[in-house]
């Protein structure tokens, strides 16, 4: 009987050790599973680890631990782990953080640091949609029924930096990566604004500048025409465009019984009447404080004739 019993614990013991042979403990109280050499973390898996989770939703606590701030880094720059995939999820796909997550961007980092070229070209040429994924639950359907984003075969085409081929064979985007060329897009744009701004400016002072010239011109032609011929005439106001007066002009010869100048707007509502009555050269004043800007006509009626109608233009 003492026989069997030491075959059996003997027995036991074998298997015990050949089942959790590739399970490690030193004497640190550092795991190691599948692993060879000295351990330095509290636990070292040489091979995929699946965490999965029985709560709801089984995404949002599927992956909850505490490190320490020396381990709490899955990149290793002393490792060169640059291109290796060294954190990927599955699955429902969903990733959440409260406070939310920093991408290490220190210039110190950084190497053959250039300038996007023609940044707004490209941001134009992004194609933004809304979608929705095929494996998607109902219930995450209910709440998240459209996703906004871009088709990372598109964004291939224009910017392929930022995108890369998952080990599926799928697409997936950088999306943090096109931060900089939003940016650089936005600032050429408006500085293309500030130079319309300024060719518009330079343009309507030009413009003011020469039609008040022209005005002055006029008037005077006018008012010499209007001494020799001695007929009712209507001048051009002056300044025009004005913002805060202008003066209309006018010549009503001897002889007439009644004369009126009308202000109407563009739709023909009549807003001001002046009756006039002196004779020869004579001005009315028009205070911009009177109306809103825009554009204006002006009428001189003479002995219940139409003289003649003109436009003036009010601005801020």
């Amino acid at each position: 009987m003492k026989k069997l019993v030491v075959i059996f614990v003997l027995g036991f013991m074998t298997l015990s050790f050949g089942t959790f042979a590739q399970i490690k403990v030193d004497s640190n109280g550092n795991v190691g599973i599948k692993t060879t050499g000295t351990l330095t973390r509290n636990l070292t898996v040489n091979g995929e680890v699946q965490i999965t989770s029985t709560s709801t939703p089984d995404w949002a606590s599927a992956f909850m631990t505490t490190v320490s701030s020396k381990d709490a880094s899955a990149y290793d720059l002393h490792s060169n782990y640059y291109n290796q995939d060294v954190f990927y999820v599955v699955g429902e796909g969903y990733l959440w953080c409260r406070l939310g997550s920093y991408t290490g961007s220190d210039i110190n980092m950084k190497e053959d640091i250039k300038d996007i070229a023609s940044p707004l070209n490209l941001v134009t040429q992004l194609h933004g949609v809304t979608y929705k994924y095929k494996d998607d639950k109902e219930a995450d359907k209910t709440k998240l029924n459209k996703r906004m984003g871009l088709i990372a075969q598109e964004v291939e085409k224009i910017v392929p930096e930022v995108v890369k081929e998952m080990k599926d064979g799928s697409k997936a985007i950088a999306y943090n990566d096109l931060i900089g060329l939003l940016v650089e897009g936005m600032k050429e744009q408006q500085t293309q604004i500030e130079e319309l701004k300024s060719q518009i400016t330079s343009i309507e002072e030009n413009c003011c500048k020469t039609i008040m010239k022209s005005a002055s011109i006029a008037t005077e032609i006018t008012n010499n025409i209007n001494i020799t011929e001695g007929k009712a005439q209507l001048n051009q106001n002056v300044p025009n465009p004005f913002s805060k007066e202008t003066k209309i002009g006018f010549f009503i010869p001897e002889g007439s019984n009644s004369s009126v100048l009308y202000i109407y707007n563009m739709q023909g509502t009549q807003l001001q009447q002046y009756n006039i009555n002196n004779k020869g050269d004579q001005e009315v004043i028009i205070n911009g404080n009177s109306f809103v800007p825009g554009m204006y006509l002006y009428s001189l009626i003479v002995d219940s004739k139409e003289i003649d109608t003109k436009r003036m233009i009010l601005t801020n």
